[in-house]
This record gives C-alpha cells, sequence and structure tokens, in this order.
C-alpha cells in the first residue's frame, strides 16, 4: 500500500514538474507558414457523377497557410492564440469529358497550447469559400459553369517541431478537407 501511493506521488511530482518546464512553441510576433494536402474531401463534387468507376482522376487540396501569433500567455505560458489564412486548389476529372476545380480561399483563428517540449498542439475555428469551375466536353455537347460554397473550419490539430524553425504536422478536422498533413515554417 506505501509502495503503491509514493509511486503515485512520484509520478504526480514528475508529471507536475515536467509539465510546468514546458517552453511555449509559439509566442507573440512568431510566424507560420505552412505547405500541405488535404485528404477526405467533405461534400459532393461535380456533376460527373456517373464516371466515377471510369477513369477518374483526382487531385487532393494543396495548400499553404499562414498564421501569426497575436496574443501569448492567455492562461499561462503554455496558451497563445494566433489568426491566418489559408489558400488552396484542387481538381477532378472524369473519363476525359469533364472537368471540376476547386479554389479554397479561408480565414481562422487558432488556440495553441503546449503540452510537451517540441510539440504544439492547437485546435481553430473559421471559415473558408470555395470557388468552383466545371467544364464538360462530349462530341455533341458542351457545357462549363461557375459557383462557391461556404465551408464551416473547425479542426484539431498538432505540429512537432524538429528544429526551432521546421515543423511537421498533422489536422483533423471538418473544412474543405477531413484530414490535413504537412510542414511548417516558423519565422
Amino acid at each position: 500500500m506505501k509502495k503503491s501511493i509514493f509511486f503515485t506521488l512520484a509520478v504526480l511530482f514528475i508529471v507536475g514538474v515536467s509539465a510546468s518546464a514546458q517552453q511555449p512553441t509559439f509566442m507573440k510576433g512568431d510566424n507560420i507558414a505552412s505547405i500541405g494536402i488535404g485528404l477526405v474531401k467533405t461534400g459532393y463534387y461535380g456533376y460527373g457523377y456517373g464516371y466515377a468507376n471510369s477513369g477518374r482522376s483526382s487531385m487532393p487540396l494543396i495548400f499553404a497557410s499562414y498564421e501569426r501569433c497575436i496574443w501569448d500567455n492567455m492562461f499561462n505560458e503554455q496558451s497563445s492564440l494566433g489568426v491566418g489564412g489559408i489558400f488552396g486548389f484542387s481538381s477532378t476529372k472524369y473519363a476525359n469529358l469533364y472537368k471540376y476545380s476547386d479554389i479554397f480561399v479561408g480565414v481562422r483563428g487558432v488556440f495553441h497550447y503546449a503540452l510537451v517540449d517540441k510539440l504544439d498542439t492547437y485546435g481553430g475555428l473559421g471559415f473558408g469559400l470555395a470557388f468552383s469551375s466545371f467544364k464538360y466536353i462530349d462530341t455533341s455537347y458542351k457545357h462549363s459553369g461557375s459557383g462557391s460554397r461556404f465551408y464551416p473550419l473547425f479542426s484539431v490539430g498538432a505540429r512537432y517541431y524538429f528544429s526551432d524553425a521546421f515543423a511537421a504536422f498533422a489536422e483533423l478536422g471538418y473544412s474543405y478537407t477531413v484530414f490535413n498533413l504537412g510542414a511548417s515554417f516558423k519565422f
């Protein structure tokens, strides 16, 4: 009994010391530029649904984002708030008859919290717009058009820093895509 109490107190002490020793990864004035790929698109894409199994090729969302820390030490030394934007492009082609392209633009606010050294965990809220264009070409029929769609942005993610300026990240949430992977550069 005494050993388990001692062990529990030792673990709590180690966790407490290590938690208080964490250095913030995102401080006021820091900027982060990221490039990435978005996987698992949300929503319905394209009028060429009937061609989905006959020669469909799809390019996932390729995006670039920027974020700036505007407030650090929100609740303690490990917490901060950033704001930024995202720009991306995606395209789908069906059997050389139909092409559908999206340009995605969004803004978001992101709450950061450093749980362990070199790991920046965060959650973000915002909104985005996808500007779409499509073109259908058949030997007897041609049609094209464009439109736009609104997307809410909800995400949680983690960014692991391999150096002071370079990190890899993964995000899960709901926006234009469900899962994002990429690299970040802090300056």
